[in-house]
């Protein structure tokens, strides 16, 4: 076979490769980007958490700084803990006044009860003695000795409705100091969370961000004063475009790849959005609806948020930043 019958044999040959690989990248190319679900509109999400104070005071110390990563019950800073120890003090002195009160209001109800026993014993003697001498024929005692039973009759009497009233007065003050007992002692639990809690910790592993505290700042009771992202909850969400939610269930896999990152990160769809705001309609003061007019005959497709999940831990766990983007590919069933 000479020169010129084989260029033409290797030309259709080559033709025909070149044909081959283009038609296999065409196909390729459509299967990667049409038949799997696939989004590069992807954003890293965590649950950010608020960092606050639950007691007001001067910041005496601070622990950590700004992005720094910490652990959950780590003690971030503290507030004011002299003043705090003093109110605790002072919870514990109007506990015991309160405990102090109680027993002297059980001990007068001690000596009015022994008091009534007495009283009672001798009203009733008195009882007899003005019985007796009321059977007596006239003339038999005298009209002052009569009169004499009678009043220490009525006086027995009167003694026992004066202690009832002392007794009944003493069983409100015992009511009266059970009811300061427990302010004072909800007092002194209060002080002594707010002394415990004048040291604000992190509620959760995570890493803190703006945090621009300094000592000698003064916080109140829930102002923020840095942002924690919680690094055991990030996620991503791919927002997807309408068209497509059709062929994405619950649980199917998918992959993450963070742009400029090589690694694709498993994960599995958690939940997919029910419902995005319309921007053709808005509210009225009538309650009716307020409808754009006008309309676009350029109809695109509207994207719906989608929760991805991660299942296996990324090679470098500080590229997951919350906001970068993600391509997110569903791998379907």
């Amino acid at each position: 076979m000479n020169a010129f019958d084989v260029r033409k044999v290797i030309r259709p040959v080559v033709l025909l490769l070149a044909i081959l690989i283009a038609v296999y990248t065409v196909v390729h190319l459509w299967n990667y980007y049409n038949a799997s679900p696939w989004t590069r509109d992807g954003r890293v999400r965590g649950d950010v958490i608020q960092v606050a104070s639950d007691v007001n005071g001067l910041v005496t110390e601070v622990l950590v700084q700004d992005n720094q990563t910490v652990k959950k019950g780590q003690v971030l800073f503290t507030i004011d803990v002299a003043r705090q120890a003093l109110d605790v003090g002072q919870a514990k002195s109007d506990l015991a006044k309160a405990n102090a009160g109680l027993a002297q209001a059980q001990a007068n109800l001690a000596g009015a009860k022994a008091s009534l026993v007495k009283t009672e014993a001798n009203m009733k003697l008195a009882e007899k003695n003005a019985a007796r001498y009321a059977s007596l024929m006239d003339g038999a005692i005298s009209k002052q000795e009569q009169d004499q039973v009678f009043a220490a009759r009525d006086q027995a009497l009167a003694e026992r409705e004066q202690l009832t009233a002392t007794i009944e007065q003493a069983n409100a003050a015992i009511q009266q100091q059970h009811a300061l007992i427990e302010v004072a002692q909800s007092n002194l639990h209060l002080a002594q969370l707010n002394l415990q809690r004048s040291e604000v910790v992190a509620p959760a592993d995570g890493t803190l961000s703006n945090f621009d505290l300094r000592v000698g700042n003064y916080v109140k009771v829930g102002q923020p004063v840095a942002a924690l992202l919680d690094r055991h909850q990030l996620y991503v969400v791919g927002y997807f475009e309408e068209t497509k939610l059709n062929r994405i269930h619950v649980g199917d896999q998918a992959t993450v790849q963070l742009m400029g990152d090589k690694q694709k990160v498993q994960g599995h769809v958690q939940g997919i959005a029910t419902g995005i705001e319309d921007r053709e309609r808005s509210g009225s003061s009538n309650l009716l609806a307020n409808v754009n007019p006008t309309f676009s005959w350029v109809r695109l497709a509207q994207r719906v948020p989608v929760k991805i999940v991660l299942d296996e831990q990324p090679h470098n766990p500080l590229a997951f930043v919350s906001g970068r983007t993600a391509t997110v590919r569903i791998i379907e069933k």
